[in-house]
């Protein structure tokens, strides 16, 4: 009988989720990416989320700030409250011209480790306005790959 080799492979996951409703809170809201992925396994992510961000109140020193979060059941909704585990630093952008909805590029990067092999996890963005106005995310790519 032939001995039959068979790996598992880490896993990979790319897409362009649809521009979310932003959002004027100052404290954050989950911005239902509805991303996942689920680790065969190292238990290791490298999750990058790039795009634009924006904020519509024309006034220099606003502006936005977003993260990555993370975790396990149901994803969260669109304008949901925070939820999850945060990984990698808060990006800011901060308008410098009186301009509003002028974009700007903005990229989160984080490392997740310690995930439970075949168990998926969700994978979404926390958004908040930094002093006032609806900030916006748009033109999103989304990379996790399994390190």
């Amino acid at each position: 009988m032939p001995f039959v080799l068979s790996a598992l492979q880490p896993v990979l996951t790319q897409s362009t989720p649809s521009n979310p409703t932003g959002t004027s809170n100052t404290t954050g809201l989950m911005m239902g990416l509805n991303q996942s992925i689920t680790p065969q396994i190292t238990g290791r992510l490298l999750v990058i989320i790039c795009g634009n961000i924006s904020n519509g109140t024309g006034t220099a020193g606003n502006g936005g700030k977003v993260q990555i979060r993370y975790g396990t059941g149901s994803a969260p909704a669109n304008a949901a409250a925070l939820t999850g585990t945060t990984a990698g630093n808060q990006v800011s952008s901060v308008l410098e011209r009186a301009t509003a909805n002028d974009p700007q590029c903005f990229m989160c990067m984080a490392i997740i480790t310690g995930l439970t092999a075949a168990t998926t996890y969700w994978i979404d963005v926390a958004l908040a306005a930094i002093v006032a106005g609806t900030t916006s995310i748009t033109n999103l790519s989304f990379i996790a790959m399994e390190i």
